[in-house]
């Protein structure tokens, strides 16, 4: 910040620079500063040595391609198990967790290199993921099995398996109060799981449905409003 306010000074600098030495370039300090200088300090010390990607997961081609944040250019592609349908990124790790629903397993892959790390198994026909807001933890709702599975992220273990409903698809995290929401669409039902696993091993785990009006329920979200206190 000390740097940016050369820049409101710079006038003042070249009209003293002028005066004093009487060499009239100084009268070209200020863009000198702004474009030359500048420039060749971020390029120097202020490069974010990390790289935004976007991922792109792809059903029929059991495939994950990478995408430069800024550019928008491809800069790989990974081979998945089949039937890639849903990703979910854990950034302080750097990794990623994604869903192959035909294979029945979640690759955990490595951002950086773009390799498979490892291949968790989880329930019957894997179709949603989220991702615990505290990162240690990764959900998938398992629409053959009518389960979410809780996936350890620092071990790659399934820590525990949960029964909800039939055909379960979308799920999301409160970030209010961290109970799992979970869209049923088989049972036309969501179902709110109250996780009680903050470490290893598992705590017991209760969990509640409510009904949803429209047929096959397959995704939900939250609302970043804040909700009103009780009275």
């Amino acid at each position: 910040w000390l740097l940016g306010l050369v820049i409101p000074f710079a006038p003042f600098i070249a009209w003293a620079s002028v005066a004093v030495t009487g060499f009239e370039a100084f009268w070209f300090f200020g863009p000198l500063l702004v474009f030359v200088a500048f420039p060749l300090l971020d390029v120097a010390i202020g490069v974010d040595p990390t790289r935004s990607l976007v991922v792109c997961v792809n059903f029929v081609a059991a495939s994950a391609n990478f995408f430069d944040a800024d550019s928008f250019e491809e800069v790989g592609r990974l081979e998945l198990g089949t039937g890639t349908c849903a990703i979910g990124i854990v950034p302080d790790r750097g990794e990623a967790f994604i869903v192959n629903s035909i294979a029945g397993t979640v690759s955990r892959v490595d951002l950086d290199s773009q390799e498979i790390v490892e291949e968790i198994r989880t329930g019957a026909a894997p179709v949603g993921l989220t991702v615990h807001p505290s990162h240690d933890r990764v959900y998938v709702t398992n629409r053959g099995a009518g389960s979410l599975s809780v996936l350890g992220v620092a071990d790659g273990a399934e820590w525990s398996q949960i029964p909800v409903g039939t055909g379960p698809g979308g799920v999301v995290v409160d970030p209010y109060d961290q109970r799992i929401l979970v869209a049923n669409a088989g049972s036309q039902t969501m179902s709110i799981v109250e996780d009680l696993l903050a470490a290893r091993p598992p705590a017991p785990v209760m969990s509640s449905t409510v009904s949803c009006a429209g047929s096959g329920s397959t995704s939900l979200t939250t609302t970043a409003a804040p909700r009103r206190a009780s009275a």
